[in-house]
């Protein structure tokens, strides 16, 4: 677990992307919850083994499983790295960052007010 307990997810952004409106609902479903594992990760990225990811979004073995286009999915995903068999998810990838970088800022305002209050 990242420390992170939600993320921003934008519907306008989420439904009018091409990507995703060229999947079925089951693919969707998929593609979601590979999102939800990546941003629990603690840097923010998936293994790139997909039989891996197929266990994750418990579709591995189901009877939705011949229904479910993995490349299609795959589409939304980048490697991360040269040779790291990770890869991420660019749009929840910057969000993850701000949200570091946001939790960074305010840190460093609670020790500043800290150190002001109790000296």
């Amino acid at each position: 677990m990242n420390g992170y307990p939600w993320y921003p997810r934008y519907p306008n952004d989420y439904l009018g992307s091409r990507k995703v409106g060229a999947m079925n609902i089951a693919e969707e479903g998929v593609y979601n919850r590979l999102l939800d594992y990546e941003w629990n990760e603690p840097d923010c990225t998936l293994p790139a083994d997909i039989s891996v990811l197929k266990m994750l979004t418990k579709i591995m073995g189901s009877p939705l499983e011949p229904f479910v286009n993995f490349e299609l999915v795959l589409k939304c995903f980048k490697p991360y790295g040269t040779q790291s068999g990770r890869m991420y998810n660019p749009r929840l990838r910057k969000e993850w960052l701000k949200m570091k970088q946001l939790r960074r800022k305010k840190s460093a305002s609670g020790k500043k007010g800290m150190a002001s209050r109790w000296g």
